[in-house]
């Protein structure tokens, strides 16, 4: 039975163990009329109102929640749910008026959920969203910018669609968590294209099931294959259907930019349907990685004892709630981003540890057990991206087993003892790709590696300089902006 996590402590342990390390972000100076720390720390300035989110130039220490910002009862436009519980952000959001209430000293803050149309709309961008069944049962929800708010009006004819793909333990807010000239979402919606964000299944938005709820054996029994092969495709083609385009581009994010090539190389014909594919700190080959989380997960198997353990979802809402609540004043943030950098994703130059509280409203987002198994086993098996490896010992019969037979061994899956590798030389559509400089995920290796395996017509090959695996999505004016939107323009057919 898939149980409901592992406890907070055994996140607490291994965090705190990086709680001195440095972050780069420390040296991002506060803009013009940001509070001074020193004085926060003394506690002898005035407490100022808190104010809604700025624009860039933004006021470092203005940490106002994306949760309410959104007028009171909108919902985005689109279908409604066919079967309920598919939209049920578990991502804790701190609230700064409750944490410097006027007149009084700080207090602990209050819980609260972000959603999307808090996020999108409270910057004054419309959305949509839509359910998408899958052939096994699950409901998707991706969503939608039709139109921007500069540069482009809701009539100005059809638009290019994209789609927008995150990575592992992050959801489709990662690209709206920030200011519009930050987030990639608002700034290509603003750059002229139909964006639409994915959601995988399990993640914040995408908890909806014909058959289980999310706390039932069964529901958490996916890898990455699954995401690949059913989700991506099926919001591909409800995407095509509902834009009445042929083909759409997919900008992908580190995992994001795995599963277009799995599904590309399992299913070719969506080389058609995917005019461009961009990668922005693509994890493919992993051999390099140099994250210390997730290196050691892989080379202990850790997942593996979790899923022994019957426990189905990593890094449930409980465990975030504790680590969050513990980071919700100024001169905590610094030490949170130093521990979430180090142990995740690497320092920065153009993160700021003042947007931590904003950056815990959507991240994480749960994901499986399986997942990060699988990413383990591919670290082991050494063969570059292959399939879920269910092992070699075939019960006698399938009521020997409380897994599906089809699920107890690799013979019965795949008719072979072991997983199929994917084949990446079948991948020949158009991509960009564009590295950052300091990624400790996707490294210089893995990513040379990948060039050399696949078959693609890279128009661009591309590093930015200084940059790290997580300023394509939480960078505040990321460098590689003016780069990610002349070089869409310059590919994407229109």
């Amino acid at each position: 039975m898939a149980r409901a996590g592992f406890g907070a402590g055994a996140v607490l342990a291994l965090l705190c163990c990086a709680a001195t390390v440095p972050s780069r972000a420390a040296d991002v100076p506060p803009a013009p009329g940001a509070r001074s720390r020193r004085a926060l720390l003394a506690g002898t300035e005035k407490q100022q109102p808190w104010v809604g989110i700025h624009l860039y130039p933004y006021n470092a220490y203005d940490r106002t929640s994306p949760a309410g910002r959104a007028p009171q009862g909108a919902r985005a436009g689109g279908d409604p749910d066919p079967v309920p519980g598919l939209a049920s952000p578990d991502a804790p959001v701190i609230n700064p008026r409750d944490a410097y209430p006027k007149g009084g000293s700080p207090k602990p803050p209050k819980i609260k959920s972000a959603t999307m149309e808090d996020l999108v709309m409270g910057q004054g961008y419309p959305l949509e969203t839509y359910p998408v069944e899958t052939s096994d049962g699950f409901i998707l929800r991706p969503y939608r910018i039709p139109f921007g708010v500069k540069n482009a009006t809701k009539d100005a004819g059809p638009r290019p669609a994209l789609l927008l793909h995150h990575g592992v333990t992050l959801a489709s807010s990662s690209f709206v968590v920030l200011d519009p000239t930050s987030s990639i979402a608002f700034y290509l919606a603003d750059a002229g294209f139909d964006v639409w964000l994915a959601n995988t299944r399990g993640n914040t938005y995408s908890r909806g099931n014909r058959q289980y709820k999310d706390t039932d054996p069964g529901y958490w029994s996916f890898s990455i294959d699954e995401l690949a092969l059913i989700d991506l495709p099926s919001q591909i083609d409800f995407i095509l259907g509902k834009t009445g385009q042929k083909s759409l581009t997919v900008v992908g994010h580190s995992q994001g930019c795995t599963l277009p090539l799995m599904l590309m190389s399992e299913r070719p014909e969506y080389n058609q349907k995917i005019n461009l594919l961009m990668m922005l700190g693509p994890v493919t080959f992993i051999h390099h990685i140099q994250a210390p989380f997730l290196k050691q997960q892989a080379v202990t198997k850790s997942a593996q004892l979790l899923a022994d353990a019957g426990i189905g979802p990593f890094i449930p809402n409980e465990v975030t709630t504790q680590l969050v609540s513990g980071c919700k004043l100024p001169y905590d943030s610094q030490w949170c981003y130093d521990v979430v950098n180090f142990m995740f994703y690497g320092p920065s130059w153009f993160m700021s540890s003042y947007d931590f509280p904003r950056v815990a409203a959507t991240w994480p987002s749960t994901v499986s057990v399986r997942n990060l198994l699988h990413w383990s086993q591919m670290w082991h098996g050494r063969r570059g991206l292959q399939m879920f490896d269910f092992g070699r010992a075939c019960p006698g019969s399938s009521g020997s087993d409380p897994k599906p037979y089809s699920e107890t061994c690799n013979a019965a899956k795949y008719g072979q003892d072991s997983p199929p590798a994917y084949d990446l030389s079948r991948v020949t559509t158009k991509a960009v790709v564009l590295e950052a400089e300091t990624d400790i995920m996707a490294t210089k290796e893995d990513v040379a590696q990948l060039m050399a395996a696949w078959k693609a017509d890279v128009r661009v090959h591309k590093v930015i300089p200084r940059a790290a695996h997580m300023d394509f999505v939480w960078a505040r004016a990321p460098p590689m902006r003016q780069d990610i939107i002349d070089l869409l323009w310059a590919e994407v057919p229109r």
